[in-house]
């Protein structure tokens, strides 16, 4: 009985010391990533990260992109520019680029307005109550939620790595292990500023929606004011004088044909000419 019971104790002691032996491995090598290979991991870790980024990215409301093209036709257009800069600022916007066209049956603006998401029904209202009519419109709403969820999943992700490589940067102890994390690190940061400017660009344009528009007004006729005596006068010298350039253009285009025409009046006259003189 008594060598079963000091077989058992024995039996005891070795699983205690194997699994102290397991439990200084694992924290050795959670105290010093860098042995081995500085550039490893824990995947343990990062799936914990990723786990904790798609759980934040569910929570993510829809990212709706929304563009519109209007054309409005006004009776008078300064006035409905006006109301429109009064109802711009109303709704919070802004005109990204503005542009005019004037001719002489037709003036025009070209409006790129933004404006804030939630006030882009409110500006439609608006703009509708107008006086003038709507002649053409479309619209379109751009979900980009999946494209946003997959960025900032891998903003999150990508920074937990780098706070990881700054972590084995600190345990580094000879210079190519030191060069090796810092190149590392300098690729990974190049690629979250790049993730962050996409996010951020998305960010803007669901954010604040884009609407081109055209108002205009149309003219039967041309409207030409009258011209007094003296600009009449002018205008008549100027166009006689552009009439004799051109005569004078038109006469040396031609000088070809005035040889040829002296030449055969020339041969045309001697040959009736001689007759003449033999009868007498």
């Amino acid at each position: 009985m008594k060598k079963i019971i000091v077989f058992l104790l024995f039996i005891s002691f070795i699983a205690c010391e194997n699994n102290s032996n397991n439990d200084s491995s694992n924290e050795s090598s959670i105290e010093n990533p860098a042995k081995g290979s500085l550039l490893k991991i824990e995947n343990r870790e990062l799936e914990k990260v990723s786990n904790e980024s798609n759980e934040n990215s569910n929570q993510i409301n829809k990212k709706i992109i929304k563009t519109g093209n209007i054309s409005f036709k006004s009776k008078n257009l300064n006035d409905t520019k006006q109301k429109i800069d009064i109802l711009v600022k109303k709704v919070n916007g802004y005109y990204s680029s503005e542009s005019f066209n004037k001719s002489d049956y037709r003036n025009d603006y070209n409006l790129d307005i933004r404006i804030p998401s939630d006030n882009f029904d409110n500006f439609i209202k608006g703009l509708n109550s107008l006086e003038g009519n709507i002649t053409s419109q479309n619209f379109s709403a751009n979900d980009v939620t999946s494209e946003y969820l997959d960025f900032d999943m891998r903003l999150s992700n990508k920074t937990a790595y780098l706070e990881k490589y700054k972590d084995i940067l600190k345990q580094a102890r000879t210079i190519s292990e030191i060069l090796e994390v810092e190149d590392k690190i300098r690729v990974i940061e190049e690629e979250i500023e790049s993730v962050k400017g996409r996010l951020k660009y998305l960010s803007d344009q669901v954010s604040l929606s884009t609407l081109n528009l055209n108002i205009y007004q149309e003219f039967d006729s041309p409207e030409k004011p009258a011209n007094s005596f003296f600009e009449r006068l002018w205008s008549s010298f100027v166009k006689g004088w552009k009439a004799l350039a051109e005569f004078v253009l038109l006469l040396i285009v031609l000088w070809p044909f005035f040889i040829i025409g002296i030449v055969v009046f020339f041969i045309f006259y001697k040959w009736v000419k001689k007759p003449i003189k033999r009868d007498l």
